[in-house]
């Protein structure tokens, strides 16, 4: 039998082949390479003062999605320097709300112009009148964990995750949402229309009902409960106060007569003294009571509006305001 032995290539001829397997194995695949980023590029515009341009990076930079918290408040706040540029200060003062919602604490530069400050200031007013985000997070006893939107004033939540893992969103209904797979002391995102990252808590053993609800405010803390005996109290008080002047009428008669009776009229004194004194006594007990009153109904928890004015964005970018959310 013949066979046949293929020789060996030259070692010159192997130096080419080695180093361009060490370039393949170095240089990224394919699929992994970075999109061009909108933000990098919008950043580059409002350098290069293509304002226009630069809003609709942002918007497209915004709807992309998947952003952590420091990039979308960097966007929110390039959007609303930009749109007060473009002479859209109702814009940025609804960016600008945005930014303070997510980020409280969240300053300007002192040596910008006082047309940055003007929508930034009514921003700040807003956001301290309604609130900022907030959202708590506690853990079932049943397992997973309950998840609240307890401010949200604009409103921008949208859905939760987990923020450990590939964990799916889960979307809020009625400011409220149940991840199954939750555990105290994880984490939980809150997220926005596009999947952005506005806001992280971490999840509380505090204990909840069995039905995954949090416990029921005391009736107690309501301010009906205090409401009440404050104007049975003061119905008391007025009709106490009308049997006291009545009684006082009755007495000046007795003591007008020719021969008024000493005991009678001590028997009215007294009786007036008596109603007088219930009187005081009544109107005092309501106004604590009312005092009351008033500090849980101004201590309230604040239902979320259904709908507020948001920034618009389709293909274009960033291009107006709009009502989101829903109608009453």
């Amino acid at each position: 039998m013949v066979t046949s032995r293929l020789a060996p290539p030259p070692r010159r001829a192997l130096l080419p082949l080695v180093l361009l397997a060490a370039l393949a194995a170095l240089a990224p695949p394919r699929a992994a390479r970075a999109e061009p980023d909108k933000l990098a590029e919008a950043r580059l515009a409002i350098e290069q003062v293509r304002y226009d341009q630069a809003q609709e990076l942002l918007g497209e930079a915004l709807r992309e999605g998947g952003g952590s918290i420091e990039r979308v408040k960097e966007i929110y706040t390039l959007a609303a320097s930009t749109a007060v540029v473009l002479g859209k200060e109702d814009l940025a003062e609804i960016f600008y709300q945005r930014l303070l919602s997510v980020d409280p604490q969240a300053t300007l530069d002192e040596d910008l112009a006082p047309k940055f400050k003007r929508p930034f200031s009514a921003a700040q007013a807003y956001v301290h009148a309604k609130g900022a985000l907030r959202i708590r997070a506690r853990a079932l006893r049943r397992g997973g964990a309950e998840v609240v939107a307890e401010s949200d004033p604009l409103p921008m939540i949208r859905a939760v995750r987990l923020a450990e893992g590939e964990a799916t969103a889960v979307n809020l209904s009625d400011r409220r949402a149940v991840l199954p797979e939750a555990r105290a002391g994880a984490t939980v995102l809150a997220l926005d229309e596009f999947g952005n990252e506005l806001l992280k808590v971490t999840i509380s053993a505090a204990p909840v009902t069995e039905d995954g609800r949090a416990p029921r405010v005391s009736v107690v803390r309501s301010w009906w409960v205090w409401a009440i005996p404050s104007g049975v109290a003061l119905t008391a008080g007025v009709g106490a106060g009308l049997a006291a002047q009545s009684t006082s009428a009755d007495l000046d008669d007795l003591l007008s007569s020719r021969n008024p009776s000493y005991l009678e009229a001590e028997k009215l004194r007294s009786r007036s003294n008596s109603r007088r004194t219930i009187a005081n006594v009544s109107f005092a007990a309501a106004g604590i009571f009312a005092a009351v009153a008033t500090v849980m109904w101004v201590t309230r928890p604040k239902e979320r509006p259904r709908a507020a004015l948001a920034p618009l964005l389709d293909e274009r970018g960033l291009v107006g305001l709009g009502l989101v959310g829903e109608l009453p």
